[in-house]
């Protein structure tokens, strides 16, 4: 209201006295005010009165009520932001801003034209019941959830009756799966539910998310991470001001290919440049195709070592001696060698990486050859491998920890195989079949021993392949998939 006032007075003043005598008649205008600055104390003091009595009027009404909204409106329209806020933390009520700052508004304009202000009515409508056994069917599909092999949740249903449920995971986010929801209703010609009705069942029906967990990376750790650090302690220690921020930002950017970039350039293949694809990677030095054109990323961990390896010789630091300046070198070249091991075993890991997903395709190529419901013969592959022992403590110990120790030895097997199954399409009257993948476990107890040799591995697969006989008598061929410690 102030504002408004000030600027309806230049307005006036711009009118009936413009140029220099606006300056008088404004020192005129201040001086009055100061011989009236009593008055206007009191006027403050009442303004600050009304503040204190909607504020406790504000904290004494009902939520949604039409006094709260009238007294919105009111401390809306004659108080700024920041005098609301101070009102706010002064007599401890909470108002919103945005939405409800326009809503007060909207009521204050209301009072203004009609006098009075009616309550709002909210109508709530009742889910069709084919419309949620719909929703609910379509997050119960396999792709979207996944059963937990433990617990149980208990969900409220009204009337105080309860219903226990199998905790479900959740195998993709929500979005995805309200929005493959909706298409499908648009598809299908359905009306879909609501995107908050269908978190409300997601809620409902799932528990979490689906979270992925890695292995702890040993490898990359000893090979890259540790000796990173080892050359940004030779770095500080003794390289030169002018050169070490260089030289860090390159011994950063390699670890950062040799993690995160080496493994796309080793799969290339056919580009006529070497260093990349695994037919270059693996082939002896004798018969390694000659090409002219080469990769100057994948060169460049070697590059970053023989550059630190110059500057220490050209350009040491003042304080260093010779005898830290060979141990230094010595060591870079050291760290060579781990950065040309760990190449090899990312060659490696894509190399057995690419294996596997081509024996999957193969499997379920073959599977899907055979249109019967189960192939007279079917090949799995086999997964075995040694897991952490049972000891007597509380926390586990890492896989390097616990070799070699006393313990309960406890062996692992998956079975991954692929079976025809009826398609939920289908056309002319005729069944179609689809291959489904299958993943069966097996947890194999040692008793009386905790060895890991080649008989022992040897035992514990008899043991398998013979339960995979009785239990899935259709698998004839199989495909074993191991590491290369133990077995």
């Amino acid at each position: 209201m102030g504002t408004f006032i000030m600027k309806a007075f230049q307005s006036v003043l711009d009118v009936i006295c413009p140029g220099p005598s606006q300056r008088d008649v404004v020192a005129s205008c201040v001086q009055t005010m100061l011989k009236n600055y009593n008055g206007f104390k009191e006027m403050s003091k009442s303004y600050t009165k009304m503040g204190e009595s909607l504020s406790l009027c504000l904290k004494a009404s009902k939520h949604s009520s039409i006094e709260r909204r009238v007294i919105r409106s009111l401390l809306y329209k004659n108080f700024t932001a920041r005098q609301i806020s101070e009102l706010m933390n002064l007599y401890e009520f909470k108002l919103a801003t945005g939405r409800t700052r326009i809503n007060a508004k909207s009521d204050y304009e209301t009072l203004l034209n009609e006098g009075y202000l009616t309550s709002k009515s909210h109508k709530f409508s009742k889910l069709n019941e084919s419309d949620i056994k719909y929703a609910v069917n379509y997050i119960l599909n396999e792709s979207n959830v996944t059963p937990l092999s433990y617990s149980h949740k208990t969900v409220p249903i009204g009337n105080g009756n309860q219903v226990i449920l199998p905790k479900l995971q959740r195998k993709r986010v929500r979005e995805d799966i309200i929005r493959d929801y909706k298409n499908l209703c648009a598809t299908n010609a359905r009306k879909p539910i609501s995107r908050t009705q269908m978190y409300n069942i997601l809620n409902a029906v799932t528990t979490t998310d689906q979270v992925s967990i890695s292995a702890i990376d040993y490898v990359t750790s000893s090979l890259v991470n540790e000796t990173t650090e080892t050359l940004q302690f030779i770095i500080e220690k003794l390289v030169p001001l002018t050169h070490a921020k260089k030289a860090s930002d390159i011994v950063q950017s390699t670890a950062y290919f040799l993690k995160h970039e080496y493994g796309q350039h080793i799969m290339k293949e056919n580009d006529n440049i070497c260093y990349h694809g695994l037919c270059y990677a693996l082939a002896k030095n004798n018969i390694v195709p000659k090409l002219n054109t080469s990769c100057m990323q994948c060169k460049f961990p070697f590059f970053c070592v023989s550059y630190l390896q110059t500057l220490l010789k050209n350009y040491p630091n003042v304080n260093s001696t010779d005898e830290q300046l060979s141990d230094a070198i010595r060591v870079i070249k050291d760290i060579s060698t781990k950065h040309k091991l760990y190449m090899a075993h990312i060659t490696r890991c894509r190399c057995q990486s690419k294996a596997i997903a081509d024996i999957d395709k193969r499997l379920q190529t073959e599977c899907s050859a055979s249109q019967s419901h189960r192939n007279t013969s079917i090949t799995a592959i086999l997964i075995i491998d040694f897991k952490m022992k049972f000891e007597a403590m509380s926390s586990r110990e890492s896989t390097i920890e616990h070799f070699g120790k006393r313990g309960i030895g406890w062996h692992g097997a998956a079975i991954i195989f692929y079976l025809n199954e009826p398609s939920e399409s289908e056309e002319d009257g005729n069944n179609s079949y689809v291959p489904k993948k299958y993943i069966v476990y097996i947890d194999q107890i040692m008793e009386e021993s905790n060895k890991q040799d080649g008989m022992t591995v040897a035992s514990l697969l008899e043991a398998i392949l013979v339960t995979m006989s009785d239990q899935l008598p259709f698998i004839k061929n199989i495909i074993l998939q191991s590491d290369n410690s133990n077995q």
